[in-house]
């Protein structure tokens, strides 16, 4: 006997929403896998300040922020639909999503 045979109409729909949330989470997860990776192969061979170009190119001049100021750390920010990926030099990151040379990304 399957389970949903076991279950009432309420609780074979919550199990229904619960397997749906479980799939779009799942989705996320693999775009944000997609962007850090990118960005990862892409930070190969570069330093931050090149990176930059490569950056620009491929998400856009509007997607892409440089920020240098006074007590901050150069780093860039990278726009990714509703996401901000940080790409900063490894000795400012406490726990990046990916560490390629010095380069440090992640999630904000």
């Amino acid at each position: 006997m399957k389970l949903e045979q076991l279950l009432s109409e309420d609780q074979r729909e919550q199990l229904l929403n619960l397997r749906t949330i479980a799939k779009r989470a799942k989705r996320i997860d693999e775009v944000k896998d997609d962007t850090i990776n990118k960005i990862a192969a892409m930070a190969k061979g570069e330093t931050l300040l090149t990176l930059g170009t490569e950056l620009k190119k491929e998400f856009g001049n509007k997607n892409v922020e440089f920020i240098s100021m006074d007590m901050i750390p150069v780093h860039f920010r990278v726009k990714v639909g509703n996401k901000t990926v940080v790409v900063i030099s490894k000795k400012y990151a406490d726990s990046p999503d990916a560490v390629v040379g010095d380069i440090a990304i992640g999630y904000a």
